[in-house]
């Protein structure tokens, strides 16, 4: 049986104070049932059965939208568990190898040490920097589209991020706004249920804020989306990889020199949605 260190005087805590019951419970299960690195591999049906009551997205986020980061629909992860568990990770402490090994493997590892390398270890990493140089900031090269199927808050993101005019596969945008996005994408969709819908509920909101002159997020798409399903219902499921399409082909257009617009089915992103093929990384569909 596994033990952890737990803050005794979060009774006390006015933050702690103001949860409901049912998200006392819960951030208690989190915290004991998240590995090593913090990270909870989502189990609702699990967590609802041991804590006894439902439980909702909508009000986990507003409960611990600042101490909690999704991932993805699979895992979230614990803000500040590592620091508080095990303080400044390093290599050098065995305990601490197996923590930032789950880093690793959860793309994580950015801003932990990343361990005693030998010369050829630092050359690698030399090799890896060029290759990425050379890829550009972009990383157009190798940019996987998520499946509709298996990640549909991903998708649903990489639409909205098209939407604003961006490339589909600006990682820097990605870096600095995923998780956020990540976290309204998931709501959006516990209300709309399958992507198709959550997709038309973003461009029908999205369309009246921009007729209204108001400005708009993913964020504010969420805060509306109850209303809207009231009013709309759900769609046709069998529709949703159209509108994550539509939105590429709309977005992913390149100006020439003389300022002419080259269609989106030029390139090879598009490869990746049509009928018959399996989604698949920008590199293989580019055929590299």
């Amino acid at each position: 049986m596994s033990k952890r260190f737990t803050e005794t005087d979060k009774w006390k805590d006015p933050w702690f104070r103001k949860l409901t019951p049912v998200m006392k419970c819960f951030w208690i299960y989190l915290l004991d049932n998240c590995n090593n690195a913090g990270v909870w591999n989502i189990d609702w049906e699990l967590a609802e059965m041991l804590i006894g009551s439902p439980l909702h997205i909508p009000d986990i986020s507003g409960a611990f939208d600042d101490r909690i980061v999704w991932m993805d629909e699979q895992y979230l992860q614990v803000k500040g568990f590592i620091k508080y568990q095990y303080g400044e990770l390093s290599e050098n402490v065995k305990p601490h190898r197996h923590v930032l090994s789950l880093l690793e493997k959860y793309g994580l590892r950015e801003g932990y040490p990343k361990g005693i390398h030998t010369l050829k270890d630092k050359d690698k990493d030399k090799d890896k920097d060029k290759d990425k140089d050379k890829k550009g900031i972009q990383g157009e090269t190798n940019y996987i589209i998520p499946d509709p199927k298996t990640e549909p808050a991903k998708c649903l993101v990489l639409t909205y991020k098209t939407m604003l005019g961006l490339r589909h596969d600006d990682r820097l945008w990605d870096k600095k706004h995923f998780p956020r996005n990540m976290t309204a994408a998931t709501e959006i969709l516990h209300y709309c249920v399958d992507l198709a819908t959550a997709e038309k509920c973003l461009r029908d909101i999205s369309e009246n804020m921009e007729k209204a002159d108001r400005s708009w997020t993913l964020e504010t798409i969420a805060k509306h989306a109850p209303e809207w399903l009231k009013k709309n219902g759900r769609t046709d499921a069998n529709a949703s990889r159209a509108g994550l399409r539509m939105a590429i082909a709309e977005r992913s257009r390149e100006r020439t020199g003389k300022g002419d617009l080259v269609p989106a089915s030029s390139g090879s992103v598009l490869d990746a949605f049509r009928p018959g093929k399996d989604l698949q990384p920008a590199d293989q569909a580019n055929g590299q």
